[in-house]
């Protein structure tokens, strides 16, 4: 098939490119002694995520605990999630990620917080929590030092729960 036989709109990736992309952008953090955990969020496709794995990233970053349930079936196993998780229904479905991945979550509120304590109690697994921060872009996270340190204390007290770090 051409390019020009495709009914259009139609998504095109030139593998070529991104495959070089991804091996500039490793080089590069390599030679600067830098982790990396690409967010799958302009891509969304385990192939491509296990592409930039290979290159040398760390682990991989989700915004829904729905994309991270679709990486994690493809076999990806160190994911983080970076929107709060908040609600009943996504209770099992958590524990259940929790359960096959090395699993990361950042979150602002207590709420999300009482989410994935629920869900790591019933998986019996341990889940590192990043606190979210306010940093001068008016988007989400805590909004003052103090209700950092007291969202990180209040994770430091759950058993399945491990503090993480701040995240902007």
């Amino acid at each position: 098939m051409q390019l020009e036989d495709l009914d259009t709109p139609v998504p095109v990736i030139d593998l070529d490119r991104v495959e070089r992309n991804i091996e500039k952008l490793q080089t590069y953090l390599d030679a600067h002694g830098i982790k990396s955990r690409p967010h799958i969020k302009t891509h969304k496709l385990p192939a491509l995520a296990y592409k930039q794995l290979e290159a040398g990233a760390i682990g991989i970053t989700c915004q829904k605990l729905s994309e991270a349930a679709v990486m994690a079936a493809a076999g990806i196993k160190d994911i983080l999630i970076t929107y709060n998780i908040i609600g009943r229904t996504k209770v099992e479905p958590l524990a259940q990620l929790a359960r096959q991945v090395n699993l990361s979550i950042a979150i602002d509120n207590e709420v999300a917080l009482a989410t994935i304590t629920e869900a790591t109690r019933m998986a019996e697994k341990e889940i590192k929590v990043l606190v979210e921060f306010e940093s001068g872009n008016q988007r989400v996270g805590v909004q003052t030092p103090e209700q950092a340190m007291r969202l990180a204390r209040k994770i430091s007290q759950e058993s399945f729960l491990t503090f993480d770090g701040l995240m902007t």
